[in-house]
C-alpha cells in the first residue's frame, strides 16, 4: 500500500507496505482505542485495556525472544527514565506504603508497557511507525467528527454535554466533542499530538502533503470542537513558535546570506491551518452563535422542548427561555472560575512538593488528602510529575530535553523538534498527560529527530540503530 505521490516514490527510503506495517497499524489502533472510555465501565481496566494489555505483553515476550529489546537505545532509555520517576514509589514504599494509590502505579505501569511495546515494534523503522500513528490517530478524529455532526444513533454519544440544574435540560451550545472517550480534553490532546506528529511525517517526506494536510486539517477541526481552551492556546502558540522560526531564518539569512534552519521539507501543513484557523475566527465572529437545548427524555438533538423545572409552593414555573438564561449565566461563571481553580492547585502543588522535593510522594499522592470531594492532582504536567517522582524523576525527563535540543542543534532538526513539542507542551501546562502513552511517544519522537543516538556516540552494534531502514 503505497500513499506517497508517484513522483516520490521512486527516490523515498520510506515503505508502507501493508505485508510489513501491519502490526503497526493494529498496535496503532490499540494505542488510539485506549481513550475509548465510554466502553471501560466502573472499573479500573475495561475489556480494551485487558486486549492492549495482553497485545503489548506479545510483543515484548516477541523482542526478547528474538533478543532485540536490549539493542534498542529508546528502550534503554525509556526504563532509565522510569526507574529515576519510580524512585518516589519505592521510597513511599519504604517509609508510608498506605499512599500509594494501587490504580495509578498500576496505569504507570501499564503506560509503560504499551510504550515500550511500540518501540519494539518501531525499531528499524521509526519514521514509518509515528507515520503510521499519526494518520490512525487523525483518522479516528475525523471519523469521531463525522459521527457526531451527522446525525445517526451514535450521534449522542459524541458530545459531552454539561447538565443543568433541571435534571431533564442539558445544554447543546456547550457541548463537546468527546468521541468515545468520556473527557473532551482527551480528544484535544490527540488532535494536538497528531498535528506534531504530521508535522515531523511531513518534514521528513514520509506521506505526500495531498494526505497530511486533510488529516492535519481535519485533527484541528475535531480539536476546536472539543471547546478546550488548553487546545486553542496550544494552536495559537504553535503557530507562532512556527511563524517566529521562519522570522529567525529570513533575518539570519539577510545578515549571514542564505542559511536554512529547516533540515528537510518545511511542514506547510501549520501554514494551511493558521490560514483555516484565521478564516473560522472571521466566520464565527460575523455569525454568532445558537443556543439550543436538548431533553433527556427525547433522541432529538436540538430540538426545542417546554420543560417546567420543578419548583416549590407559591413559586411560578420558570418559561424555557428563562430556565436557557439562568443556565448560560451559571456554565459561563463556572468557565470563568477555571483558571482561579487551577492557580490555586498550583499553589497547593508547589507548597506540597517542597516537603519533599527529592524524590517525591509517588504515585496516588493527593493534593487535599483530607478532603475526599476535592481535585487532588495539579492539573499541570510538570507540577504532576514532580509531585509524584520529585527532582530526580523530572530532572532525568529535563535531562532528555536538553540532549534533544542539543541534537538538533547539531544535526539542523532544531526548527522540526520545537514545532513538535511545542503544542504538546502548552496543552501539558494546563492537563497531566503524564498517563497519556500517546505523550510519551511524542517524547520519543522528538529524542528520534534529535539524533540522540549520535549525539551520545553510542557505539554502532550495541545501542546504535540501523538507520538505513527507517
Amino acid at each position: 500500500m503505497e500513499w506517497r505521490l508517484p513522483e516520490q516514490r521512486k527516490h523515498s527510503e520510506f515503505s508502507f507496505d501493508f505485508r510489513r506495517t501491519w502490526s503497526l497499524w493494529a498496535y496503532s489502533l490499540c494505542i488510539v482505542a485506549l481513550s475509548f472510555k465510554q466502553f471501560r465501565g466502573d472499573g479500573m481496566a475495561g475489556p480494551i485495556e485487558w486486549v492492549v494489555a495482553a497485545v503489548a505483553l506479545i510483543v515484548i515476550m516477541d523482542g526478547l525472544r528474538r533478543r532485540e529489546l536490549h539493542k534498542n537505545p529508546y528502550i534503554w532509555g525509556g526504563s532509565i527514565l522510569l526507574a529515576l520517576l519510580s524512585l518516589g514509589g519505592f521510597w513511599a514504599l519504604i517509609v508510608e506504603p498506605a499512599r500509594l494509590g494501587l490504580r495509578d502505579t498500576a496505569s504507570y505501569l501499564f503506560s509503560f508497557l504499551v510504550v515500550m511495546a511500540f518501540l519494539n515494534l518501531a525499531r528499524g523503522r521509526e519514521v514509518v511507525a509515528l507515520a503510521v500513528l499519526a494518520v490512525t490517530i487523525a483518522t479516528y478524529l475525523i471519523f469521531a467528527a463525522l459521527v457526531a455532526l451527522i446525525p445517526n444513533p451514535f450521534t449522542p454519544v459524541m458530545w459531552h454535554f454539561i447538565t443543568s440544574s433541571n435534571e431533564q435540560l442539558m445544554w447543546h451550545a456547550s457541548s463537546r466533542l468527546q468521541g468515545f472517550s468520556d473527557n473532551p480534553n482527551q480528544i484535544a490532546f490527540l488532535a494536538i499530538s497528531a498535528l506534531g506528529l504530521l508535522a515531523y511525517v511531513e518534514n521528513r517526506a514520509a506521506l505526500s502533503r495531498r494526505i497530511i494536510i486533510p488529516l492535519a486539517i481535519g485533527s484541528v477541526v475535531a480539536g476546536a470542537m472539543t471547546h478546550s481552551d488548553s487546545f486553542f492556546l496550544a494552536l495559537l502558540t504553535l503557530m507562532v513558535v512556527f511563524f517566529a522560526i521562519h522570522i529567525v531564518e529570513f533575518v539570519g539569512a539577510v545578515r549571514n546570506g542564505k542559511k536554512e534552519i529547516w533540515k528537510g521539507n518545511r511542514p506547510h501543513t501549520i501554514t494551511c491551518i493558521f490560514l483555516l484557523a484565521f478564516a473560522g475566527v472571521l466566520f464565527a465572529l460575523s455569525e454568532g452563535g445558537e443556543e439550543r437545548l436538548v431533553s433527556l427524555d427525547t433522541g432529538n438533538s436540538g430540538e426545542e422542548v417546554t420543560v417546567d423545572e420543578k419548583v416549590s409552593s407559591g413559586e411560578e414555573p420558570l418559561e424555557l427561555n428563562e430556565l436557557v438564561d439562568r443556565e448560560l449565566r451559571r456554565v459561563m461563571a463556572a468557565d470563568a472560575h477555571q483558571g482561579t481553580v487551577r492557580i490555586e492547585l498550583w499553589k497547593q502543588a508547589v507548597s506540597l512538593g517542597l516537603k519533599s522535593p527529592l524524590v517525591g510522594y509517588g504515585p496516588g499522592y493527593k493534593l487535599a488528602p483530607g478532603e475526599p470531594g476535592a481535585i487532588q492532582e495539579a492539573h499541570n504536567t510538570v507540577l504532576d510529575l514532580l509531585l509524584i517522582s520529585g527532582i530526580v524523576g523530572l530532572g532525568g525527563l529535563l535531562a532528555l530535553v536538553l540532549l534533544a535540543v542539543r541534537g538538533g542543534l547539531k544535526n539542523g532538526h532544531l526548527a522540526i523538534l520545537i514545532v513538535m513539542g511545542t503544542g504538546v507542551a502548552v496543552f501539558a501546562m494546563f492537563h497531566y498527560v503524564g498517563r497519556q502513552p500517546v505523550f510519551w511517544i511524542t517524547v520519543f519522537a522528538i529524542i528520534y529527530a534529535a539524533d540522540l543516538d549520535r549525539v551520545l556516540k553510542l557505539r554502532p552494534g550495541f545501542l546504535a540503530l540501523n538507520r538505513g531502514a527507517t
